[in-house]
């Protein structure tokens, strides 16, 4: 096991050495292939959860790589460790509690992992996080296919999800079908649904109480006032604006089980009038994020005969984006998702994680440096997260607040959409 994570942690740091290379491989994704394109808002050398902490770490990392190392990796490679790395190895763990010696295994994989890190030299300061979790993402793998453990180790609340909210879909979806305001409430509930999310230690209040908070929304012009003018960061206008424009291929690129079936009614919605769908789901399990398997599921549990028929007319596309994390690893997705990306005119990119691994662009001397993807994108998330809300302090001067929606629509071409 050490061997393998040994040759997946060379192949990160060749990535990150020779990011320039592998950019010359995305021409399926980008318009011009320029050399600062980067997967990610942050770097390990210029993150800080202060602006103070923000600067040192930057300037250290920019002065002193080697002191960097020794200063402030030690410190990163903890808060990692102790936010990410242990709760995954543990609810892998505990998922498979038949495996004999699980607690021995598990310390063997964070004591494989960590030794590797620990001796990680100074180019790591310029990781991006997604980088970083790719490279944890691989790790897992190996691990599980060496001790035949799970990776689906969210099976059992990715199913309790999906019973909790069929109920709620097939409650509501007549209703918000008839609604005057259908198409603004479909995407407050795709966007609001974002918060059903395994690693929201708040998920089981918040499904709790769903049910009457979609009431508030059906039945209160007063709760959809606010979003119905302008909203900084909640763009239905522009997307309705674009959806009119002619019939459109959307490449639709889901998150979490559960949320699903919200996304399946804004789904439902674009194919009724005339759009055509592509969606994306990941080839193994990620958290609760829904799969190939988790879509088969769905399909054949629940009744969704209006569905199986845009799949027959081919309206309806299942599209597999070869993604074993949150978000996705540009650098390596499948052939049929890079396909799926030409055929379509818009990438609707459902939460923090896809928010995180395909970046708007980045601030350089403090004007916005656009990353200039092929397609619009239309970002679907709930700002939950530490590091979605530092991602976004870094490109918007006045940045979303914390647990608020954002539906944002971003068109490379059109500077009127960059954040401001």
């Amino acid at each position: 096991m050490n061997r393998a994570f040994k040759r997946e942690f060379d192949l990160y740091l060749d990535r990150i050495r020779n990011r320039t290379t592998y950019n010359k491989k995305l021409g399926w994704l980008l318009n011009s292939l320029s050399s600062t394109y980067f997967p990610d808002y942050l770097t390990f050398g210029s993150f800080g959860i202060s602006p103070t902490q923000k600067y040192l770490n930057n300037t250290i990392s920019s002065i002193s790589p080697f002191m960097w190392k020794h200063i402030a990796w030690p410190k990163i490679l903890k808060n990692m460790n102790m936010r990410f790395l242990i709760p995954y190895a543990a609810y892998m763990k505990n998922h498979s509690k038949h495996i004999k010696d699980i607690d021995r295994l598990e310390q063997k994989y964070l004591d494989s992992l960590y030794s590797i890190l620990e001796q990680s030299p100074s180019s790591i300061r310029d990781s991006g996080f997604t980088d970083f979790f790719y490279f944890i993402s691989k790790t897992l793998s190996i691990w599980a296919e060496t001790n035949d453990l799970s990776l689906d180790c969210f099976a059992s609340q990715k199913i309790e999800h999906h019973d909790h909210c069929s109920e709620i879909y097939y409650e509501i979806h007549n209703e918000i079908k008839a609604h005057k305001n259908r198409f603004l409430i479909t995407l407050l509930l795709c966007t609001r649904s974002n918060w059903i999310d395994c690693a929201e230690p708040s998920v089981t209040p918040f499904l709790n109480q769903f049910s009457s908070e979609i009431n508030d929304f059906v039945d209160s012009d007063e709760q959809l006032s606010y979003f119905k003018d302008e909203h900084k960061f909640f763009h239905h206008k522009q997307f309705d604006s674009f959806l009119k424009e002619k019939k459109q291929t959307i490449l639709y690129e889901s998150d979490n089980c559960g949320e699903f079936f919200f996304d399946l009614m804004l789904i439902e919605y674009l194919l009724e009038n005339g759009h055509t769908v592509l969606l994306s789901v990941k080839e193994k399990p990620f958290l609760n994020d829904v799969t190939l398997d988790d879509l088969s599921h769905i399909l054949k549990t629940y009744s969704f005969e209006t569905l199986e028929t845009y799949l027959d007319s081919k309206k309806l596309k299942i599209v597999n984006s070869g993604s074993a994390v949150a978000g996705k690893y540009v650098y390596d997705v499948s052939k049929d998702y890079k396909k799926s990306v030409k055929e379509a005119d818009i990438h609707i990119l459902k939460g923090q994680g896809h928010f995180q691994t395909m970046p708007m662009g980045q601030k350089i001397l403090k004007s916005f440096s656009p990353f200039h993807y092929k397609k619009p994108i239309l970002y679907i998330m709930g700002v939950k997260a530490d590091i979605i809300d530092f991602s976004l302090q870094s490109v918007f001067k006045n940045s979303p607040k914390r647990q608020s929606l954002f539906l944002y629509f971003y068109d490379p071409k059109n500077p009127m959409t960059y954040p401001s």
